[in-house]
């Protein structure tokens, strides 16, 4: 007994020593090789065997009758079937084991988390989990159902079909539906069909060769967009479609197509994108023109650029902006964008902004360009700043002392060049600007209590300019200029009265705040001013003043209720008495002389109800006997009701320019939505109307009509910029989840 156990001892030694020398004598490198290659191998191994047992778990099947046959089992009456996700019900089920597939038969139900298919025989197997169902009806998520006469299982995600129809409407006679010769179905995330045709009320609309309808649960899903059709009096008859590529949940693409009849191509692919250190979109709209265009454009082609993205860096919460907005020609940016504010001018840049933040200290550095064109004269303004630098710090305690030191170190290089509108302090053009700035100043609250308050500013404002005018001549000569200026500005802002009005089941509080600031800055030599090359309001000094304001505001809150108390009105009153007329004015007269007074300025805001909002600007002129601007919005948006809407009224006028001024204008604004009760119909209009010309400058209606799983959209705009009016109609409609195109260039009002 003892021999044959040190023999099998003996035995289990040797097998476990390799046959040779090799790995004794091998070197490290080929050591780590072979260790790594054996680590791969295990892996593998242990892979299969995870799909080798996920694969042959049994499945469990109940039925009222079994039977063994040759190769399996049959199962009769009242079948179930449970493996995995799935469970398949029928009346009767054939198992076998070595093929591992499963043949049901009469009443075949089989469901999974996805979907719900039923039909009249289905063949399933088990290991790679393809099949094939014959009379397949099915349905899944979100409110799909479609029909075939066979659906074809060819892995646990997707299904072939052969006839397919299909609809996504709940209503027990579907309103509409689509009928298509062949695809596949990807579960929760899209139905692709080749020759499709689109059935409302079981006529056919719309033949597609291929259509691809997003069931994605989140709604995103690859696929073409319903198109937009319609007719322009400017652009002819357009046709608008879209692709939207979901790339990842965090990443999509959209490649917009137009066409006008009388215009010529467009092509905008949008990229849009959400990481954790990047984020932003980019947009391009390409506009190749036809030969004949009735633009008559001066190049063949025009691009616009629309992109905003943001990067985090990482360190010192460093953040970079970069931002467009730019055309190759204004007039195509003008042309091509409903917006009624385009009409007297257009405003377009780009930019570059880096930031970063330790602490209390701040360092920024940019670079813009920013134009703006005038379209009445067809002349545009250009202000380039490259670069710009901005060191701060920003309220730094003084150790003991009471207050707070701040500092702003600043560089730019400012160039500015075309047309200096008349309305507009006087500038220099065609120049380049350097100037370097620094601003240290020092805070103190002198008091604080509930009812009062007092703080002191204290600034010294250097500014250095690497040129400067030569005032015999004017022109630029390379001669510094250092200005200075020393600032004290006290603010009192008190004493605070209120009363409080008690009511059953509220309280109001009526809430009086008086406040009075009073700043003075030392004036610089005359000499140096006529030296300064403005190009910017910086440039301009600042100047002393006393500013008075009354604000009195009425607070509601419900009696035990421990949220905040709401205002539901406050209403502003102000006014600056210049000490020093002339750089408050920014050395601009009316009727010939520097006015000692600001406007009188009203802010009214009331607030009375949940969505109702009453805004009103105005302030008034003395001099002119007129007010400079006086603006009045009301707004009703609740988003449970059946009509909302906003009314504008807009009213400007330069007091240093001419009543024909062409920017003093009186203008109303208004859109108006409408949804109807128990009705599926909604109306969106929206009308801007000209007083100083007395012309309508914008119009349009747009009708939504759900016609139960049905949208369709129609809409009717109207555009009066002189000579160049536009009428434009456009529909469209959607079906589920497939929804139809948008405007890339929409007015914002609507």
């Amino acid at each position: 007994m003892k021999s044959a156990a040190f023999l099998l001892l003996t035995c289990m030694l040797l097998l476990s020593f390799p046959a040779g020398g090799s790995r004794v004598y091998a070197s490290s490198q080929d050591k780590t090789t072979l260790k790594t290659k054996a680590q791969g191998k295990d892996k593998v191994k242990k892979k299969n065997r995870q799909k080798q047992l996920q694969q042959e778990s049994k499945p469990v099947i109940l039925a009222d009758e079994t039977q063994f046959t040759e190769e399996g089992m049959r199962y009769m009456g009242h079948v179930e079937v449970n493996w995995k996700s799935y469970r398949i019900f029928a009346d009767m089920v054939e198992y076998k084991p070595e093929e591992r597939t499963l043949t049901a038969d009469g009443r075949v139900t089989l469901t999974s988390e996805e979907s719900v298919l039923s039909g009249s025989k289905l063949v399933f197997n088990l290991k790679d989990q393809t099949g094939v169902i014959e009379d397949a009806v099915g349905m899944m998520p979100p409110s799909v159902s479609y029909s075939s006469s066979q659906m074809r299982m060819t892995d646990a995600e997707t299904m072939r079909f052969s006839h397919l129809n299909f609809t996504s409407c709940n209503q027990r006679v579907p309103r509409w539906e689509i009928r298509c010769r062949d695809g596949k179905i990807v579960k929760q995330r899209y139905i692709e069909m080749k020759a499709a045709t689109i059935r409302i009320k079981k006529i056919p609309v719309l033949y597609l060769p291929y259509l691809r309808y997003p069931i994605d649960p989140d709604g995103r899903a690859t696929g073409f967009l319903f198109p937009g059709l319609g007719s322009s009096s400017l652009r002819g008859f357009f046709i608008q479609n879209a692709f939207f590529w979901n790339i990842r949940s965090n990443l999509d693409l959209t490649l917009n197509a137009d066409y006008f009849s009388k215009v010529g191509w467009g092509l905008a692919p949008e990229i849009r994108y959400l990481f954790p250190a990047l984020s932003g979109k980019i947009r391009l709209y390409w506009m190749k023109y036809r030969q004949d265009s009735v633009l008559k454009p001066e190049n063949p082609s025009d691009l616009y650029v629309d992109m905003s993205n943001q990067v985090n860096l990482g360190f010192f919460n460093s953040r970079l902006v970069v931002e467009a907005k730019y055309p190759t020609d204004p007039n195509f940016m003008r042309l091509f964008n409903n917006n009624f504010d385009t009409v007297l001018q257009t405003r377009f840049g780009s930019s570059l902004h880096w930031s970063s933040s330790y602490r209390n200290i701040t360092f920024s550095a940019s670079a813009s360009r920013n134009e703006t064109y005038y379209t009445f004269n067809n002349s545009s303004r250009v202000i380039k700043t490259l670069p710009g630098v901005e060191l701060n710090l920003n309220q730094q305690e003084l150790g003991p002392l009471p207050g707070y030191l701040s500092m702003r170190f600043s560089f730019e290089n400012i160039e500015r060049s075309g047309i200096s509108y008349t309305g507009e302090p006087v500038y220099a053009t065609d120049v380049n600007s350097r100037r370097v700035n620094f601003v240290p100043s020092y805070t103190l609250n002198l008091f604080k209590l509930p009812w009062i308050s007092t703080t002191l500013n204290l600034e010294s404002r250097h500014n250095f300019y690497a040129k400067s005018l030569d005032p015999a001549n004017r022109k630029v000569v390379d001669e510094p200029l250092h200005l200075f200026y020393n600032q004290a500005q006290v603010s009192l802002k008190g004493p605070r009265f209120f009363r409080i009005f008690n009511a059953t089941d509220f309280r109001i509080k009526h809430l009086v705040e008086p406040e009075v600031v009073f700043r003075y800055v030392n004036q610089v030599d005359p000499d140096d001013l006529e030296r300064l090359i403005r190009v910017d309001r910086y440039d301009f000094p600042p100047f002393s003043h006393v500013t008075f304001s009354l604000s009195h505001a009425l607070l509601w809150k419900k009696r035990n209720y421990t949220d905040s108390a709401l205002e539901v009105f406050r209403h502003t009153i102000s006014q600056r008495y210049y000490i020093d007329e002339a750089e408050a004015n920014l050395f601009l007269k009316i009727n010939g002389e520097y006015p000692n007074f600001s406007e009188l300025e009203n802010q009214v805001r009331f607030r009375p109800m949940e969505g109702l909002s009453l805004d009103v600007r105005a302030a008034y002129n003395y001099y002119i006997r007129d007010f400079r601007n006086f603006d009045v919005s009301l707004s009703y948006r609740e988003p449970h009701e059946y009509v909302q809407g906003a009314l504008t009224f807009s009213y400007y006028k330069n007091p240093y320019q001419t009543s024909n001024y062409v920017f003093n204008r009186t203008l109303v604004r208004g859109n108006l939505g409408i949804d109807f009760p128990d009705f599926p119909l909604k109306v969106r209009s929206a009308v801007d109307y000209d007083f100083t010309e007395k012309k309508f400058r914008y119009g349009s209606i747009m009708l939504f009509y759900d016609y139960q799983c049905i949208r369709f959209q129609g809409e009717f705009k109207v555009f009066l910029r002189g000579r160049e009016n536009d009428y434009q109609f456009r529909f469209g409609m959607s079906l589920g989840n497939l929804g139809m195109v948008s405007e890339l260039m929409s007015n914002p009002t609507e």
